[in-house]
This record gives C-alpha cells, sequence and structure tokens, in this order.
C-alpha cells in the first residue's frame, strides 16, 4: 500500500501515468492529475491508501482504498475503492493481461489486513470490460460470495478510434484550424500576463 503522502513522489507518478498509458480499461478519474489533487482536497481525515500492484518491479494495478464503519447507513466496517463525488468511474487502473493477477493481489491483500473489514465494496465500477470480467473469474475461482448492491446506466462516448483519429474525424480542417489560431491567441496572452506579474 502507498500512503497518500508518498503518493505524489516524482518517481512513482511516472510509473502510474505509464500505468494509465497501458490500462486495460481507461479511467481518467485514478490518473494521477485528478486523484492527487483530490487526495489532498477531499480525502477524509482517516486517509486514504493506493493499493499498488507491481509485476517484476513494474507498476501494473492501482486502486485508492479508503475504509469507514458506514455501509449505506448500516454500521458495517469495510474497505472499499474510494472516491469523491466528482469522480464516475471506479475502475482500477489494470495493465492489460495482467486483470486476474491484480484482484488475486488485493483479495489477499485484504485477506491478511489486521483491519476488521466484513466486506470490500466497488463502488462504479463498470459493469463490462476487461477488469470487470476478471473480476468475475477470480471470485468464482476462489468461491468469494458476492452481490450488486446498485446498477445504472450512464451514457457514454465508445469509439474504436483513438483520441487523436476521432478529432480529426469529427471536426472540419477548417474549424480544427480555427481552434488551433484561438489557443495560439490564448497562449500567448496568458505568456504576456506572467510576463507582467512577474
Amino acid at each position: 500500500m502507498i500512503s497518500a503522502e508518498h503518493a505524489g513522489h516524482a518517481e512513482f507518478v511516472r510509473a502510474w501515468e505509464n500505468l494509465a498509458l497501458s490500462a486495460a480499461d481507461p479511467n481518467p478519474f485514478f490518473e494521477p492529475w485528478f486523484v492527487l489533487p483530490s487526495l489532498s482536497a477531499l480525502a477524509p481525515k482517516s486517509g486514504i491508501e493506493l493499493f499498488a500492484h507491481f509485476t517484476d518491479g513494474e507498476l501494473t494495478g492501482l486502486l485508492p482504498i479508503g475504509r469507514t464503519l458506514d455501509y449505506y447507513g448500516y454500521p458495517v466496517p469495510h474497505a472499499s475503492g474510494w472516491q469523491h463525488d466528482n469522480a464516475f468511474c471506479g475502475t482500477p487502473l489494470v495493465a492489460r493481461g495482467l486483470e486476474r493477477s491484480f484482484w488475486r493481489a488485493l483479495f489477499q491483500h485484504l485477506d491478511s489486513s489486521t483491519r476488521f473489514d466484513l466486506l470490500f465494496h466497488l463502488p462504479r465500477l463498470s459493469a463490462d470490460g476487461p477488469v470487470s470480467r476478471a473480476l468475475e473469474t477470480v471470485l468464482v475461482e476462489q468461491a468469494r460470495w458476492s452481490y450488486i448492491s446498485f446498477e445504472e446506466c450512464r451514457a457514454m462516448l465508445a469509439s474504436h478510434l483513438s483520441a487523436e483519429d476521432y478529432y480529426t474525424a469529427s471536426m472540419s480542417a477548417k474549424k480544427r484550424k480555427e481552434l488551433r489560431r484561438q489557443h495560439k491567441r490564448r497562449s500567448t496572452c496568458r505568456s504576456r500576463s506572467h510576463r507582467r506579474s512577474g
């Protein structure tokens, strides 16, 4: 486990960013640019830790985890994937091909914890995708009991194209040129403002 205080170390953040690029299920809400400010501004006083899974010295899985005594209004001590109200996906970042290994390591860690947790809750986990399919497989493999406490459908833009190819295909060359011009102009204004304030 990585404490919130150590999560911002440059070497770990670089490994974390590389993991985000190779994740089987991309999730911007668990990338460092989103999680680190969230930890400093919104994490509860009890503290949040990052479960970090390493394979041959390389970071291959990550999930923020918190613990609480309240479960939907009932006094049930449990561990949970941690998010705040402005995060909309709770799927862990896991390197492609290592999804089952991640879940096995996470369950082993939770089983060996000295803390008294009656259950492990995974809020906003994507229902479809390699990470959730691997979870189902490992749950059966290890004969673990589970249930879905809440389910909802959310709108999502999904494409087989890369971000750059999607951008090119969905916008005319004229519009892209205009956006580049505006971006350049705003960047120039911003740098002038910084020079004046300095």
